[in-house]
């Protein structure tokens, strides 16, 4: 990154290191590459879903997938 920081305060949840913050973004990322690869297989949006929760930790019926799962693949589409 390129700003010097030690502490985050986010929006939301607990304020964090720039170790936590990393952590995240790779995650994001990894999260990013992995739905794109199922994508361009023409893998199901059934078991995308199933690969989000038992790779990526979202529970099923949480916001995560009731309000950012389909959002997600029409971006990921692109």
């Amino acid at each position: 990154m390129k700003l010097d920081f030690d502490t985050v305060i986010p929006g939301h949840g607990p304020v964090a290191k720039k170790a936590d913050l990393m952590a995240y973004r790779n995650n994001v990322d990894k999260l990013r590459t992995r739905v794109t690869g199922l994508l361009r297989q023409g893998t199901s949006k059934e078991e995308i879903a199933k690969v989000m929760t038992s790779e990526f930790g979202w529970a099923p019926n949480g916001l995560q997938m009731t309000r950012g799962f389909d959002g997600m693949l029409a971006e990921l589409k692109r």
